[in-house]
């Protein structure tokens, strides 16, 4: 079963991977930034198929996302370098802060999740796509409350990953 599971999860990210890639080439064209971009969409989304399955987070698939954000700051002009990376501090710090007030909120992974897709794709981007996918998870876990509350009899409470919702927030902010 778990081979099964492999391969559909193989199948899921290559079919991704294809689509993120024509969609990144029709706005940029055939540059480097389409191929960084293509990159950690297929990272992203191979880390919320892993936090759907093993709510955890491999910090081997976020180590993957910083090489692609070094490429682009390179290409990027240096003032350009001071405003993100005081933009990456502050929202470190407000989620590493997050983190620490809630008991079983957020978690690391999602942080550094987080911190990576800002050094990518830079702080506007990626404050979008985290109050999208705060959005999105609220409304999901509101509907599952009420569901759960009809049928208490049948469902257990678990706690919902957050970061196939920070993969949806994150694609939606960067390509409109």
């Amino acid at each position: 079963m778990k081979e099964f599971r492999c391969c559909y999860q193989m199948i899921f990210l290559t079919t991704l991977g294809m689509l993120f890639a024509l969609a990144t080439v029709s706005r940029y064209g055939m540059t480097l930034e389409a191929l960084c971009y293509t990159v950690f969409f297929v990272l992203l989304s191979g880390i919320a198929l892993q936090d759907l399955d093993t709510r955890r987070i491999s910090g081997r698939l976020l180590i993957g996302i910083l090489p692609l954000g070094v490429v682009l700051l390179l290409r990027t002009p240096v003032s350009v370098w001071l405003e993100q990376c005081v933009g990456w501090l502050i929202l470190g710090s407000c989620l590493a802060l997050f983190v620490l007030l809630t008991k079983e909120g957020l978690g690391w992974g999602d942080v550094e999740l987080m911190m990576a897709s800002a050094f990518l794709l830079g702080v506007s981007c990626s404050f979008a796509g985290f109050f999208l996918a705060f959005l999105l998870c609220g409304i999901t876990g509101l509907l599952l409350w009420l569901y759960r509350r009809r049928n208490a009899r049948r469902f257990r409470q678990e706690r919902i990953p957050f970061a196939p919702f920070l993969a949806v927030g994150l694609a939606v902010s960067f390509f409109y």
